[in-house]
C-alpha cells in the first residue's frame, strides 16, 4: 500500500505543535482511516460475494484498492513536506519572546513570577501566538498531546 519507512514513528525531534510533528499525526491518522475503510469494505465485499453480488463486489473492490492508493499517495506526499521541513535550517531568529503583561517583571523578586496561576496564563497566552488548531478551535476541550 505504501512505504513501510513511511509506517515508522518519526523520532520526536520537534515540539507537539511543530509542523513537522502535526503533518506526522496527520500521517498516521490517514493511515489508520485508509486501514478502517479497506476493512469495512472488504467485509462488506465478503458479504455481497456470500449474497451472489459478485459483479457489485468487484466493482467495490475496485473502489477499496483505488481509495488505499489515492491515500497512499497522499500519505507520501505529506511524509515529503515533512522531510523538506524538517530538513530546512532553523531561522537565526531568537524564538519569540514570551508574552508579558505591560509593567510585568520578570525579576525573581516578584512573587507572582513563580505563581502556578501565571504560568497557566503564560502557557494561554503563548498557544494564541502559536494559533489554533481546527480541533481545539471546535473542540476547545480536547487537548492534543
Amino acid at each position: 500500500m505504501w512505504n513501510d519507512q513511511l509506517s515508522q514513528p518519526d523520532p520526536p525531534a520537534f515540539g507537539p505543535l511543530h509542523p513537522v510533528t502535526r503533518l506526522g499525526r496527520a500521517r498516521q491518522q490517514l493511515r489508520s482511516f485508509t486501514g478502517l475503510h479497506s476493512a469495512e469494505l472488504g467485509a462488506v465485499v465478503q458479504e455481497l460475494r456470500d449474497a451472489g453480488l459478485a459483479e457489485i463486489a468487484a466493482r467495490l473492490t475496485a473502489f477499496r484498492e483505488l481509495h488505499e492508493q489515492e491515500a497512499g499517495l497522499v500519505i507520501d506526499e505529506l511524509a515529503d513536506i515533512a522531510s523538506d521541513l524538517a530538513s530546512e535550517p532553523q531561522s537565526g531568529s531568537p524564538p519569540p519572546p514570551e508574552p508579558t503583561v505591560e509593567g510585568s517583571t520578570r525579576d525573581e523578586s516578584d512573587p507572582a513570577a513563580k505563581s502556578p496561576r501565571r504560568a497557566r496564563w503564560l502557557a494561554e497566552q503563548a498557544r494564541r501566538l502559536e494559533g489554533v488548531s481546527r480541533r481545539e478551535f471546535l473542540l476547545p476541550w480536547t487537548k492534543i498531546p
